[in-house]
């Protein structure tokens, strides 16, 4: 039986008016237990050895054969281990939400991955009284870090989350599975792009939250 959940959350795209960054944000996080997280990791040391893979996990959907066959992994794993992925993605230009105006990039990064993890939970509880959030903010202070866990820990539709931490994604290899299946999302889901659009991605449970009011719920 598994005694530990974690989630692992990776961002891509800046915060900020449109026209002056990126023109999409999305979050995606990637749900396992203990017992999970040994097969996710097995499978991609296989995926190293036996492809001799040297780069990071996360820019291996630049090689159009190996493209393909990630996701089959991801399905996969989703599908015999219950491993579970959520995403959340904005249209800036259309985003009715808060926290657009300059100065406000952290806010409005924390109320990305808050509305993340409400869409996350939603669909899937932790399976264990213990429940890790992993988090790829290695640049946050530790005052950040302390706002964050207030924000997050004091809304009554996430768990008590065990540990709230900030990592570097180049020595966690979750945090690069989670980028990598954001990567193949944001592709083919925010960019349309050609080569990515024939990928089963329908492993990844995603909400547009563009249309966003004070009172949103997932």
């Amino acid at each position: 039986m598994p005694t530990r959940d974690f989630v692992f959350v990776d961002e891509h795209g800046d915060p900020g008016l449109p026209g002056h960054g990126s023109s999409h944000y999305a979050c995606l996080s990637v749900h396992v237990t203990d017992e999970s997280l040994e097969h996710v990791v097995e499978c991609f040391a296989h995926l190293r050895f036996y492809r001799q893979v040297y780069k990071e996990v996360k820019n291996l959907d630049d090689d159009p054969r190996l493209r393909p066959t990630l996701a089959v992994i991801l399905l996969n794993l989703s599908r015999a281990h219950d491993v579970r992925f959520n995403a959340t993605f904005v249209d800036k230009a259309k985003y009715t939400g808060p926290y657009l105006a300059p100065g406000e990039g952290t806010r409005f990064r924390n109320f990305q991955l808050r509305r993340l993890l409400e869409w996350h939970f939603e669909g899937f509880a932790p399976v264990t009284n213990h429940c890790e959030l992993v988090l790829d903010r290695h640049s946050h202070s530790h005052r950040q870090l302390e706002n964050l866990r207030g924000y997050l820990n004091g809304n009554y539709r996430l768990p008590a989350f065990s540990a709230i931490t900030t990592v570097d994604s180049r020595y966690v290899e979750m945090i690069k599975v989670a980028d990598l299946a954001l990567r193949l999302f944001r592709r083919q889901t925010i960019q349309h792009n050609p080569g990515w659009l024939s990928l089963d991605l329908s492993f990844i449970r995603a909400v547009d939250v563009t249309k966003m009011h004070k009172h949103w719920a997932p």
